[in-house]
């Protein structure tokens, strides 16, 4: 059983290696369509940008230990830096992600937007 657990682990790995290459042209698309002035655009994006951030919060804290300790000397001090910055990033994921689903159905409503530096090696802020 422990060896089909590992294998199933290790394929879901690879799996999501092509996947995170269309990230950034995803988001643009759903962003696209939850700007969308016909409502059944609008309504189907802002569900599927609220279940995207809900299911990418748990990344935010990977991504801001990994980012804290590359850029901050000392690096435990990045790294404690940002394990609070990504569980901060991934409850406002959440809570975002959240009120896009229950907003959705609301007409005129196209989501909510924030600032966040999604590039590790540019300092550029990005909104999301």
């Amino acid at each position: 059983m422990k060896k089909i657990a590992l294998f199933v682990a290790l394929l879901l790995v690879v799996g999501s290696t092509p996947g995170w290459s269309l990230c950034g042209n995803l988001d643009q698309w759903i962003d696209e369509k939850a700007a969308s002035e016909q409502y059944g655009t609008k309504l189907g994006g802002m569900l599927l940008q609220g279940i995207h951030r809900v299911i990418e919060s748990p990344y935010e804290i990977f991504y801001h230990l990994y980012d804290g300790a590359k850029n901050e000397k000392p690096a435990a001090t990045g790294w404690l830096k940002g394990l609070f910055t990504g569980i901060a990033r991934a409850a406002e994921n959440v809570m975002l992600g959240a009120v896009e689903i229950v907003s959705a159905a609301v007409p005129g409503q196209h989501g909510l937007t924030r600032e966040h530096d999604h590039t590790l090696f540019e300092k550029e802020a990005e909104t999301a």
